[in-house]
């Protein structure tokens, strides 16, 4: 399944670099290892027009001090 979501200007450029392979996202989508995020940089309320394909490699729930509607997901390029 692949995803159109946003992501803040404030970390296109570390996930565009490898740098940040995770995203803190709240589990609204029932996300799944294997699927893919199209990643939409956002500034101000707008979109840029940048965008990166990840694909989701790992998913962690239900751990202490992650709130339960709440996930991360390790991602690759």
């Amino acid at each position: 399944m692949l995803h159109d979501i946003k992501l803040s200007h404030l970390f296109f450029d570390d996930v565009q670099s490898g740098k940040k392979n995770f995203e803190l996202r709240k589990d609204d989508r029932n996300y799944q290892v294997g699927d893919e995020l199209l990643l939409n940089e956002i500034k101000d309320n707008t979109l840029t027009g940048r965008k990166i394909q990840v694909k989701v490699i790992y998913k962690l729930t239900g751990y202490v001090g992650l709130e339960p509607t709440y996930c991360i997901l390790g991602i690759e390029r």
